[in-house]
């Protein structure tokens, strides 16, 4: 109750609650590196991760512009997620925690 969000153009998008989604970086093996993070469900296309939550979550973040260089850390396991930056932003390539592929988010209308 309350929560509200604004694209970057500031259109207010729709609020759906909140989902835990279950990940591993892409290329891990299932079991490897399995990682989870909580998102505020809006009617967006891209998933969005606050560097300010991540590091409150027990992480480190490090970017850079050398290649191959930035990457988040969790700091009680010491397990990375590459980060790569893509059209001035900075990324991270996972693949589903779910066996059927599924992200877990179901569209809605």
């Amino acid at each position: 109750p309350g929560i509200r969000f604004r694209a970057a153009n500031g259109e207010e998008l729709k609020y759906f609650g909140r989902k835990r989604i279950g990940f591993r970086p892409a290329g891990e093996r299932p079991g490897g590196n399995e990682c989870n993070m909580e998102f505020h469900v809006t009617n967006t296309t891209k998933p969005l991760a606050s560097a300010m939550a991540v590091v409150n979550a027990g992480n480190r973040v490090v970017l850079t512009n050398e290649p191959g260089g930035s990457f988040i850390e969790n700091i009680a396991t010491k397990k990375k997620i590459k980060l790569k930056e893509v059209g001035g932003t900075f990324v991270f390539d996972v693949e589903s925690g779910r066996r059927s592929g599924s992200s877990g988010f179901k569209r809605r209308a």
